[in-house]
């Protein structure tokens, strides 16, 4: 199974925002999610420093990985 890849992702369900043209389009919620764990940049794993694009991606992430979002965000913001 491919992994899901954030760009691909974002350019699906946020057609209307061409921001997303400048995700990185090799990477995947694994290296977010492994970004958000380590307390690495996640702004240099998205490949652009833009808060709402992160609030989505985070938003799908914790989908993903069924955990609460505000888990994510604490995360990311206290590594």
């Amino acid at each position: 199974m491919e992994e899901l890849k954030l760009k691909k992702f974002y350019l699906e369900n946020h057609p209307n925002d061409n921001m997303g043209e400048r995700i990185d389009e090799t990477k995947t919620f694994d290296d977010l999610y492994d970004a958000i764990k380590t307390g690495g940049d996640v702004y240099d794993v998205i490949g652009i420093a833009d808060s709402l694009i992160r609030e989505r991606l985070f938003k799908k992430l914790a989908e993903v990985k069924n955990m609460p979002y505000i888990d994510l965000y604490n995360g990311w913001l206290y590594s």
